[in-house]
């Protein structure tokens, strides 16, 4: 009996002791639990407050950034700002200075103008006054010419008409005032030397030869200039004055 009362009262010890162990063990769960939990927060919010020191130091790096950025654009902007207006400033001096040159030009065209005008007004007189003498001129020429051509024709004819060089000379300067006795001779001379051409031009022709042979012949035996430089072959007939000519 003793020993049943015993057992049971082993058993019983050994139940509570068993009861009292679960409920121990289930309080140090519990509190293992409890305080991984609580680890677990205190972990997560250290975390949460890492996390938002992190995110404020990327927000702070980022608005550092933002902000050089825009420093360093609003640098460049200002100093685009500045070259915009000194190419404006530029612009503005050039366009002063083509308006400067371009009223210069203006100017100096006017001036031109009035310089054209002045030496086209003097041009004009010039060139009048020249066509003018040099109307007058040529018309002196001509009358020259003219007198020349009339005073040779006439003495031609005197010497035809075998008038003396006196009696010519008298007539030159009754009909053509020519008071000069060397002007008269030269005169008389040519027209002696011109006569005396036409004569043997006219003997050689009449003999068969052409005029384009005379030429040629007159120019081979230097006509012109032996009667010029020899006043007896100007008195001689075309017959002797060609066997002249050939003989020599």
């Amino acid at each position: 009996m003793n020993i049943i009362i015993i057992i049971a009262a082993v058993l019983i010890s050994l139940a509570i002791g068993i009861l009292i162990g679960m409920v121990y063990r289930k309080k140090v769960a519990e509190s293992k639990i409890q305080g991984a939990e609580n680890e677990a927060k205190r972990l997560i919010d250290l975390a949460k407050k890492e996390a938002q020191n992190l995110k404020k130091e990327e927000i702070f790096k980022a608005k550092e950034e933002i902000m050089a950025s825009r420093k360093e654009l609003d640098q460049e902007i200002k100093e685009r700002r500045g070259e915009v207006q000194k190419q404006e400033a530029r612009l503005i001096q050039k366009e002063e200075n083509l308006e400067r040159r371009s009223e210069n030009f203006e100017k100096r065209e006017r001036d031109v103008e009035q310089e054209l005008q002045k030496i086209g007004i003097f041009l004009n007189d010039a060139v009048i006054d020249y066509i003018n003498q040099y109307c007058d001129n040529e018309i002196v020429r001509a009358k020259e010419k003219q007198r020349e051509k009339d005073i040779s024709s006439a003495v031609c004819a005197f010497v035809e008409l075998k008038r003396t060089d006196s009696e010519i000379y008298q007539l030159l300067n009754k009909h053509f005032c020519v008071e000069n006795i060397s002007e008269a001779q030269d005169y008389i001379k040519n027209a002696r030397i011109h006569i005396q051409i036409i004569n043997l031009r006219i003997y050689c022709t009449e003999h068969g030869m052409t005029l384009a042979e005379f030429r040629q012949y007159a120019k081979d035996h230097t006509l012109e200039k032996k009667l010029e430089s020899t006043s007896k072959l100007r008195e001689m007939s075309p017959e002797k004055l060609k066997a002249y000519l050939e003989k020599i």
